[in-house]
């Protein structure tokens, strides 16, 4: 990659600046896996409001979750669930028999049937799905909020430099953080407000450093198949 640091880079929310110490990429995009759940279904005042109320026995078989395997934001959620709770979360999950999905976003179909009532599912599908009617809640719990980062960089020896340069611009800025919320994406700026739910700056944020992402998630789809046997 070409060394660059964009000006707008600094106007980001400082959890998401300087991702690469070193400038050689930067984040362009962040996701959230929260805590969701069907209002037609479950009061708001009985809804789990941290991580480890979903391996409380009263949720059992009313949990879904996606794989690791399969979905890179699973991957993400279940190593920052592992280095909070160790993998004895997981254990107990296992015995709450959670619906497995693939991608994150099967947990919302199994919210939306009713075939499940709680999920660990990403934030601006269900958010949404809020905005569009459905009866479907998001929760960002009080022991953190797992986000990841998308970065770009640009390719060394790119035949328009300057073209990417104004690009990775573009994509730090915040306008481009008022497009992603028009998506029911989150905002890379304290100055740019969600269309619908938390502002990052509002909760606990729990950020995977890359480096042991690139490690762990490896490690992790292992020890899944070995507990969960799929």
């Amino acid at each position: 990659l070409e060394k660059f640091t964009p000006a707008n880079a600094a106007t980001m929310l400082a959890s998401l600046q300087n991702v690469d110490a070193d400038g050689y990429f930067h984040t362009t995009a962040v996701g959230v896996v929260a805590i969701q759940y069907n209002t037609a279904r479950v009061k708001a005042e009985d809804a789990p409001t941290k991580w480890t109320d979903l391996i409380d026995p009263k949720w059992k078989n009313q949990v879904s979750v996606g794989h690791p395997a399969f979905s890179g934001t699973v991957g993400v959620w279940v190593w920052q669930m592992t280095e909070l709770y160790g993998w004895q979360y997981f254990e107990k999950l296992k015995a709450n028999n959670p619906q497995i999905g693939r991608s994150i976003n099967d947990t919302l179909t199994m919210l939306r049937s009713g075939e499940r009532l709680v999920a660990a599912g990403s934030a601006n599908t269900a958010l949404e799905a809020k905005a569009k009617g459905e009866p479907i809640e998001t929760v960002y719990p009080q022991d953190g909020t797992v986000m990841f980062v998308s970065p770009s960089g640009i390719p060394k020896g790119a035949k328009h430099p300057n073209a990417a340069r104004l690009f990775l611009e573009f994509m730090t800025s915040p306008e481009a953080s008022d497009i992603a919320v028009s998506r029911y994406v989150e905002s890379r700026h304290a100055a740019v407000a969600p269309k619908i739910g938390k502002p990052l700056a509002s909760v606990k944020i729990l950020l995977p450093p890359a480096a042991k992402l690139q490690k762990g998630i490896p490690e992790i789809k292992e020890m899944w198949r070995d507990t969960f046997g799929v």
